[in-house]
């Protein structure tokens, strides 16, 4: 099966699975509310109350379902920052909360700006900044890509080396690119970089004018440890300065104000979405509060 639709279908599962549980949950506790709405013994002059009973019941459930939820992601966000912290501080960079549950490191490693992100997917991308003024993709063959490239009328670069086989590599400059994906040193680390090691995780490679880009999607979060983060960065370094090393290429590209951004500042954007999901909780918190008033007003004026 195509290594594309496996990812997909592994994420689409995993939200599948997740979904059931949780909507299983909800039905249940909705239901179990019900019956005991109209099984609990109340005075008779509450008997026509039962309603408010069921609102104010279910208001309970929900937060507590809520704060379930919540205690249950700062468990796994926490211990996941605190992994990755063990990964990349070490190597200089500092580490902050991307979105709400993601990481970001920024920082200088061995002279160079890195700016790494780790978000829902699970997704990490990873930069070092370098004057290579030119673009090319490097990513494991699929279906959708091959797809892609022939609706563009742009067939993938052919090598001619075997080792390159399972990639699809799309150059600006094929002059450029075929003497970097020459280069000795340059080739196996390029070699090491994209070799995806489970069923589902997909690896690209991207040169960018200003930086080079390594983005895993659906890499297991167990792998990012201290050896293989050092091994990344190590054999990225090694492409960059081999491509540091090449001619210029025929025609020198620059970066858009929206590529540096991504590169550098998502933090910015990522405050904003927290904001929004943080105000979208608190309106639901103050919907269920409004609907159990009017329970408890009834509550007062009969006592």
């Amino acid at each position: 099966m195509d290594k594309t639709l496996k990812a997909w279908l592994a994420s689409c599962g995993g939200q599948a699975i997740i979904s059931t549980v949780a909507s299983i949950v909800v039905l249940c506790g909705v239901a179990a509310i019900a019956v005991a709405s109209f099984v609990i013994p109340l005075p008779p002059e509450y008997e026509d109350e039962r309603f408010f009973l069921f609102i104010g019941l279910f208001v309970v459930f929900f937060l507590f379902v809520m704060a379930a939820v919540v205690g249950i992601g700062v468990l796994v966000i926490s211990r996941r920052a605190r992994q990755f912290d063990a990964a990349f501080t070490p190597l200089g960079l500092t580490g902050s909360g991307y979105l709400t549950n993601g990481r970001q490191y920024h920082g200088t490693y061995l002279g160079r700006q890195v700016d790494v992100y780790f978000y829902r997917g699970p997704t990490l991308d990873i930069y070092i900044a370098s004057p290579l003024r030119t673009r090319m993709g490097i990513a494991t063959k699929n279906a959708l890509g091959s797809m892609a490239s022939s609706v563009a009328n742009r067939p993938p670069l052919d090598t001619g080396d075997p080792a390159y086989t399972f990639l699809s590599i799309y150059p600006h400059d094929e002059r450029w690119a075929r003497e970097l994906l020459a280069d000795p040193n340059a080739r196996e680390s390029i070699l090491r970089l994209t070799q995806a090691p489970g069923p589902f995780e997909l690896t690209n490679l991207l040169v960018q004018p200003e930086a080079l880009q390594l983005k895993l999607y659906r890499t297991q979060t167990g792998r990012v440890t201290p050896d293989a983060v050092r091994d990344w960065l190590k054999d990225m370094l090694t492409v960059v300065r081999a491509a540091e090393g090449l001619p210029a290429p025929a025609e020198l590209l620059q970066s858009s104000n929206l590529e540096r951004v991504v590169r550098t500042e998502r933090g910015a954007f990522s405050r904003k979405v927290v904001f929004v999901t943080l105000a979208a909780f608190g309106l639901m918190f103050v919907c269920m509060l409004a609907a159990l008033i009017p329970f408890l007003i009834l509550v007062m004026r009969g006592e």
